[in-house]
């Protein structure tokens, strides 16, 4: 084999150069160049996991033949499986997270291969969230999945499951049988008492994370306290305003005592409890549970002094309420309950809204920031300052007002969030009251960030103006590739930043607020995944140009893997309108390219594998 130059540079040389790489590309650069270079990648880097190849078969092919029995561990990313999941003897994790998604043909073929009954964790992502659908043809994956999960003939001890689980009145899950095995369970729910449907069959279940909306109905199973039987050591909620009750008006409530109560079933042995809120705008409090979560003396007496198990709290509760002072807030929790258990409690003001959150800052996503020095603390002789208070957090909403100092805080960024990969820029919610002198003091602001952040991926605006941002903004994200536009247009083509977008941006997620005019192919070439969500009602005629700019995009994106439609309504007449319309695309060329996978809220054009 002959020698390169890069052989002779020292292994402490050639480590630096991987740790910029990610793992695929740290395997397929290297690891066939040579024994030297394959025996530093097994003895320096992990080979126990794999995301799995999409593109370059024949190269893989080699590689895998030497490490295939080596990977536990495998995330699909792509529903193009171009190796079959059996290729891997040892797997034991699968993650399932395509932003394509993946149909039930594919779905099924998945967990119906021989691997599935190894697996020890199984974790199912999905981008496009709140897919509503009823039709039962559609739903048939779903519930081979869970019949495969909840059954005594597998061995998995991790499920995880983020798309939303709904219309269980509705529906038959008639195959479910205990699974003794399972300790985890991460589960995404329509009505947060439809946990109750799953705990009969997980005995032994040790964790268990439910993301579902505030309940807006009293009604609990009359055999809930039953439940109390099984051990649950780790229990955490998570909702925010994204998730709203089913059906829920401005004139319904929600009702915190339910989710107390199912939190006290288990308060004799949890050890740990994490509640991760926001109020939910479509929606009250009721009255005499209004102040319950921003309270330290009713959380102490209602619900945790019994938990005497508890070792761990971790609170995160956001509200938009203006009827609460934060310094008051926060001496609720200053009693002597609070400083026994060295729980921190911070809080800080963002555009008329209180966040109150525990330190170390324990969730993965901070959603509202101003700025990190104006905090008010329940106990600062317990705080030890460091990077460690906020390491945790890898998505960062930032609200750009003027009160906000962006060179201080991405200064902070840098030094005390080293996770970030995800950061959201918010300008001000009343468009009346944001003058373009505003906009322009907004694009100031962040045009002077003097610090880079490698890590972050992706960049969101709402209600900001970007065609007064400069290039050099986008320059201190190297890595940036994915783009979210909510009430936020594209700069026109003639801009500095097609450059950037030109080169880097392969994801757009737009809403329907954004003039897709300014969505021109030219200056996307690089564009893999385009997603459109539907808010607003819709003429034919609207719907006959929306039509000619699908039609363009799937034409001229070139690297276009997928496009989607998306709506946040079930039966959403303009996208059932519009489904219509594209019936007419699939006569064409299109169709050779495309397949369509459509239900009530989502329409998705997926390229073909012979096309790829």
């Amino acid at each position: 084999m002959s020698t390169m130059r890069f052989d002779h540079l020292p292994n402490e040389i050639i480590l630096i150069i991987t740790h910029y790489l990610s793992h695929n590309d740290i395997l397929h650069s290297f690891f066939l160049l040579n024994s030297r270079f394959r025996q530093l990648i097994l003895n320096h880097h992990s080979c126990t996991s794999l995301q799995l190849p999409t593109t370059n078969s024949s190269t893989w092919q080699r590689i895998l033949s030497l490490l295939a029995s080596h990977i536990h561990s495998l995330t699909i990313v792509n529903h193009h499986l171009i190796f079959p999941l059996d290729h891997f003897p040892n797997l034991t994790s699968l993650v399932l997270s395509s932003p394509h998604g993946f149909s039930n043909k594919q779905l099924t073929r998945i967990i119906e291969s021989d691997c599935f009954s190894r697996l020890r964790s199984l974790h199912v992502e999905d981008t496009v969230v709140r897919k509503r659908s009823y039709k039962y043809e559609e739903l048939d994956s779903e519930q081979i999945l869970f019949e495969k999960v909840f059954n005594d003939g597998n061995k998995l001890e991790m499920f995880e499951y983020v798309n939303e689980v709904e219309s269980l009145e509705r529906r038959r899950f008639a195959g479910l049988t205990w699974n003794v095995h399972i300790r985890s369970l991460k589960i995404r729910l329509e009505v947060l008492q439809n946990v109750f449907c799953f705990l009969p069959y997980t005995p032994n279940l040790r964790s268990l994370h439910i993301r579902a909306p505030f309940p807006s109905e009293t009604t609990l199973p009359n055999n809930s306290e039953e439940f109390s039987e099984i051990a649950l050591e780790e229990f955490l909620f998570y909702t925010d305003s994204t998730l709203s009750p089913r059906n829920a008006t401005v004139f319904d409530r929600i009702h915190l005592h339910v989710l107390m109560h199912i939190i006290q079933i288990f308060s004799s042995t949890l050890v740990t409890l994490s509640l991760r809120c926001s109020y939910c705008a479509l929606v009250n409090i009721a009255e005499h549970e209004k102040h319950l979560l921003l309270n330290g003396y009713e959380l102490e007496n209602e619900l945790l002094k019994s938990m005497i198990e508890l070792k761990n709290f971790h609170l995160y509760v956001e509200t938009y309420k203006n009827e609460y002072s934060l310094p008051t807030v926060i001496s609720t929790f200053r009693s002597q309950f609070w400083l026994d258990h060295n729980w921190i409690i911070n809080g800080h003001l963002v555009d008329n809204a209180i966040c109150l959150y525990s330190l170390p800052f324990p969730f993965s996503e901070l959603p509202a920031v101003q700025n990190f020095d104006k905090i008010i603390i329940n106990h600062y002789e317990k705080l030890t300052f460091g990077s460690r208070l906020w390491s945790n957090i890898t998505s960062l909403g930032i609200y750009v007002v003027n009160q906000t100092n962006t060179t201080r805080l991405f200064r902070f960024l840098k030094l005390n969030l080293p996770k970030v990969k995800s950061l959201q820029f918010f300008g001000l919610r009343r468009l009346e009251s944001c003058t373009e002198s505003d906009h322009l003091i907004f694009a100031e602001k962040l045009n002077a960030i003097d610090v880079t952040l490698y890590h972050v991926t992706t960049i969101q605006f709402e209600l900001i103006q970007i065609e007064h941002l400069k290039a050099k903004f986008f320059h201190k994200f190297p890595r940036f590739n994915r783009l979210i536009l909510k009430a936020t247009d594209l700069p026109p083509i003639d801009h500095e930043l097609t450059e950037v977008f030109n080169k880097q941006l392969q994801r757009l997620e737009v809403t329907e607020s954004v003039n897709l005019a300014t969505i021109n192919h030219q200056c996307l070439p690089n564009l893999e995944y385009l997603q459109l969500t539907l808010t607003y009602a819709r003429g034919s005629q609207k719907v006959e140009q929306l039509c000619t700019k699908i039609d363009n995009f799937l034409r001229n994106l070139p690297k276009l893997q997928c496009l989607t439609l998306f709506s946040l309504f079930v039966g959403y007449e303009p996208l059932l309108t519009l489904q219509l319309s594209i019936a007419d695309l699939l006569q064409t060329e299109i169709a050779d390219k495309f397949e369509v996978q459509q239900s009530s809220c989502y329409q998705r054009f997926v390229r073909k594998t012979n096309q790829i």
